[in-house]
């Protein structure tokens, strides 16, 4: 048993912390050099200008998640260099694709808040903001030692409905608000 039988599809997401300089066309620019990529393929490129942050996605298929980290550090690296941009990366993430009967499988998968913020990939208290807003997360099906509870499918069926990029969200908003406070002070 070998070969391509072995490799399971990985997705990898990196993003970088503030930039010196944000161009307008860098999402373009690392967009452009990624699809030079040597092992990531559908790749995306996104930015945000107001945080001067970029980030990116794509997969990798590998035979196993140290692989995938490796190869897909490799591609982000040697695009962020392509670029002229030095690979300040600060959130590095590597998944690993499930399969549709795994996936299936993994919807009755029973999580607490470590598990929700891991697989959403933000913060315990990012969850903890969401469950405290009425209608904007998935109702708990239990709660065991003051802990919630909650059915991964519900969660999934959430994010499928629309939910937004929690991360990008809070990268957006927080220093808006942050922005417009300092600014209020500084007008009183």
């Amino acid at each position: 048993m070998g070969g391509d039988m072995d490799k399971r599809w990985y997705t990898v997401s990196a993003s970088t912390g503030p930039l010196d300089t944000f161009a307008d066309n860098v999402v373009e620019q690392l967009g452009a050099a990624l699809t030079r990529s040597v092992y990531l393929s559908g790749t995306v490129a996104s930015g945000d200008s107001l945080t001067r942050r970029l980030s990116m996605r794509g997969s990798v298929e590998a035979p196993h998640v140290q692989r995938a980290t490796t190869d897909g550090i490799s591609d982000v690296y040697r695009a962020f260099r392509a670029i002229g941009i030095p690979p300040r990366v600060v959130d590095f993430r590597v998944l690993e694709d499930l399969a549709e009967d795994e996936f299936a499988a993994a919807r009755d998968d029973v999580v607490g808040t470590p598990q929700v913020a891991d697989r959403l990939g933000i913060s315990r208290q990012r969850v903890a903001q969401l469950v405290a807003q009425q209608g904007r997360f998935p109702t708990p099906i239990a709660t065991v030692r003051g802990t919630h509870v909650w059915e991964w499918g519900d969660i999934a069926d959430w994010i499928a409905a629309g939910a937004r990029d929690m991360r990008r969200k809070a990268a957006v908003e927080e220093p808006v608000a942050a922005h417009r406070a300092a600014a209020k002070r500084r007008t009183a």
